[in-house]
């Protein structure tokens, strides 16, 4: 038995979830609770735990609505793992490590594990199915929120932080590192394939609800899957990490400004002053002269 709740701003989205979901979930009992957003334009933190709190059954799928569920019968194989003593949060996209780094939910190829199809902005689609162990069930430390399957007794214990992440950002990357530091294992659901019809990107509002994020969690990190290696030289790794996302921040097509991504670079500088600090003086300004080509500045 599965509550669905799904925060909704487009009703036509929502309504083609609903005949999806109907059509595919199996022999399972089920409700959906679609939660009408264009008007009361709460954080998606509130909303999913008002609808948990409103919700039936004692399992909980908090779900976007631009995705599409593939796999016939998808329920009957999700509801046994949520079962488990130890299962937490069970999604489609996420990775076996979390450092203390400024990044997005993909810290590396080596510790990446998702299985779903992903619908690009500007057309077309890609496979994203990871699964080195050849397992049903990848363990992870953090989730993308496309989709995450928790049972009620993990939510009650954990819920999400309407307080720290109150619009639309990270509220999945922290819900899930909260269950995973409760002591749970959350899973990559290789059985099930979605498909995601949207893509993220960069905004100001993205990067503040990050640092947002490692501030609560600093103490905590770095993270890992029992039995995974631990990352080595892991100074030099968040650097270079930080490094990669700054790069891809000049390089991003969203609602990010200038301004915002020099901050990035000249504190980068402060903190490691001997560290490709040219490399990134030398991106900052060849990224600088672009967006003045194309109007950006």
């Amino acid at each position: 038995m599965i509550s669905v709740i799904i925060c909704s701003v487009k009703p036509s989205q929502v309504s083609r979830l609903e005949k999806n979901i109907a059509e595919t979930i199996g022999n399972v009992e089920y409700e959906v609770i679609a939660f009408d957003n264009r008007n009361t334009h709460y954080g998606l933190c509130e909303i999913y735990n008002l609808c948990a709190e409103k919700s039936r059954y004692d399992n909980l799928c908090f779900a976007h609505e631009d995705i599409q569920f593939d796999t016939i019968g998808w329920g009957e194989k999700i509801i046994p793992k949520l079962s488990e003593t130890d299962c937490g949060v069970i999604g489609f996209a996420g990775t076996t490590a979390r450092i203390s780094a400024l990044c997005g939910i993909g810290l590396s190829r080596a510790h990446w594990r998702s299985n779903y199809i992903q619908h690009m902005n500007k057309g077309g689609m890609k496979s994203c199915f990871k699964n080195p162990d050849r397992v049903e069930f990848s363990p992870v430390v953090s989730v993308d929120g496309m989709c995450l399957f928790v049972s009620r007794k993990v939510w009650q214990k954990v819920r999400f932080d309407e307080k720290t992440f109150p619009n639309f950002h990270l509220y999945d990357l922290d819900f899930t590192t909260a269950v995973f530091r409760a002591g749970y294992i959350n899973y990559i659901c290789n059985t099930v394939i979605v498909e995601h019809f949207s893509e993220g990107y960069y905004t100001q509002e993205w990067l503040a609800a990050t640092i947002d994020f490692n501030n609560k969690w600093r103490d905590a990190l770095p993270l890992y899957v029992p039995g995974f290696p631990c990352i080595k030289n892991l100074d030099k790794y968040v650097r270079s990490r930080e490094f990669r996302f700054i790069k891809a921040m000049m390089k991003s097509r969203g609602k990010c400004s200038w301004e915002l991504i020099d901050g990035l670079c000249r504190q980068y500088y402060r903190k490691y002053p001997f560290y490709r600090s040219i490399v990134v003086r030398f991106h900052a300004y060849r990224y600088r002269k672009r967006w003045k080509r194309e109007g950006r500045l």
